[in-house]
């Protein structure tokens, strides 16, 4: 039932409410005003080179996070299936900005329709994908029963389902399970999510790990870390990554306190979105000898706080520092990714909520790979060990390393566990 009211409500009637809606993310700067017409599922012009024999597999990944995860799987799909184009499909700004770079030659990057009917038809139409790839678990209802309507193998990769949300979609089960119950296969990250998705309607669900803890090193721009590994020098050093509000507060204190003890730190914050720089810069400039990296001020030794607020550089920041506090996590988000400071030698702080990889942190706090920290004080403290014993930080990059490894061979399970749609397709095509 619900599901029907909703797709009756996502019918050409909604069309209005969507336009009226785009036009207000764009004065927002969510949307990119170029390329609007993704949005209503038309094609950008340089995808019509497109040969309507050679099979496409369309990967959606709702932001930064998901589509910088499957950069590997991509890259492995295109060296399985030569002949095949990649869709990659993304919901936010940001993403479509870091990907602009990234995609290698035989992949197209579009913004997602909104789930409006006559325009998920559309970009259908168009793309006629051989196979679906949906990271993690966005549900968009009409994209899935228009996708997997035209016998589309619709399959979730890195799939999850978290404690909020699995309360949320259970009381909507007429809705959420005929949705799942149309994925072919749901790949999730741990046994957890796994057990969550079937609960839901997902009826073949293969725990393979988390497709993250297999991605490549962030990448660096080596002219620029030695330009500021120069102003760094010998200093002891920290970052905090990717965090939000309020928890640069909780940064700032913890600063406060290290420098009790080292006068010549340096605090690398990285706030998850540069916009707010500008506010935050306001916010702290009094207490801080603060240098900010948008605006491109310097680190020197009068400086003690770099408020990096770039994009698509935090590869560049974990290089330079020893140590890594990984945010999201002193504030119910649900932290982020612990493999990439493991990539680089940083040993590695989170907070309690760290609920979006709950079995991976689990696995880094069970092999001392990480510590877990609650407030400033717990923060200064650790970080002060850190950088006073550095055989303990050693054991922690060593076990953080062997953790990366292991985790390595998630893609290839993912692949392994595709073969049987590649070969189908394949199967099409060369009749």
């Amino acid at each position: 039932m619900l599901l029907g009211l909703y797709r009756a409500l996502t019918g050409f009637i909604a069309i209005p409410v969507a336009d009226y809606h785009l036009s207000s993310r764009i004065r927002k700067g969510k949307e990119i005003a170029e390329r609007l017409d993704e949005r209503k599922g038309k094609t950008k012009s340089d995808a019509h080179m497109l040969s309507r024999k050679e099979p496409v597999i369309w990967i959606h990944a709702a932001s930064v996070g998901e589509s910088l995860s499957v950069l590997v799987l991509i890259k492995r799909l295109l060296e399985r299936c030569p002949s095949c184009f990649i869709l990659l499909t993304t919901g936010t700004v940001t993403s479509a900005s870091l990907l602009k770079k990234k995609l290698p030659v035989r992949v197209f990057h579009q913004f997602v329709p909104f789930d409006v009917r006559p325009w998920v038809k559309a970009f259908l139409d168009h793309w006629r994908p051989s196979l679906a790839l949906w990271v993690e678990s966005e549900i968009w209802p009409n994209l899935i029963w228009e996708t997997t309507t035209r016998k589309i193998p619709l399959v979730m990769i890195n799939g999850r389902m978290s404690e909020k949300s699995f309360k949320k979609w259970r009381w909507a089960k007429s809705l959420i399970q005929p949705l799942m119950g149309r994925f072919s296969l749901c790949f999730a990250q741990s046994s957890e999510d796994a057990h969550r998705l079937r609960l839901l309607g997902a009826t073949k669900v293969i725990h393979a790990g988390n497709l993250k803890a297999a991605a490549e090193p962030l990448e660096c721009d080596n002219e620029e870390l030695q330009r500021i590994g120069h102003k760094v020098g010998m200093r002891p050093t920290w970052v905090a990554a990717s965090t939000h509000d309020p928890e640069e507060e909780i940064i700032v204190q913890a600063h406060h306190l290290l420098k009790k003890k080292f006068p010549d730190l340096l605090t690398i914050l990285v706030p998850r979105h540069p916009h707010r720089g500008a506010a935050l810069r306001k916010k702290f400039d009094q207490e801080l000898c603060l240098a900010q990296r948008s605006l491109g001020e310097i680190i020197s030794d009068k400086r003690d706080f770099y408020l990096a607020d770039t994009l698509g550089e935090l590869g560049l920041f974990y290089r330079l520092s020893p140590i890594a506090f990984i945010g999201g996590s002193l504030t119910p988000i649900g932290g982020h990714n612990l493999i990439e400071p493991a990539h680089f030698g940083s040993a590695i702080l989170h907070g309690p909520y760290m609920t979006n990889s709950r079995e991976i942190t689990a696995l880094f706090r069970k092999e001392n790979a990480a510590i877990e920290v609650t407030s400033a004080e717990t923060l200064a403290l650790h970080v002060e060990k850190l950088l006073t014993f550095p055989e303990q930080r050693k054991e922690m990059v060593n076990a953080a390393w062997k953790i990366v490894q292991a985790q390595s061979q998630v893609v290839e399970k993912v692949v392994e566990g595709l073969e049987e749609f590649l070969e189908n397709f394949e199967k099409k095509v060369s009749l």
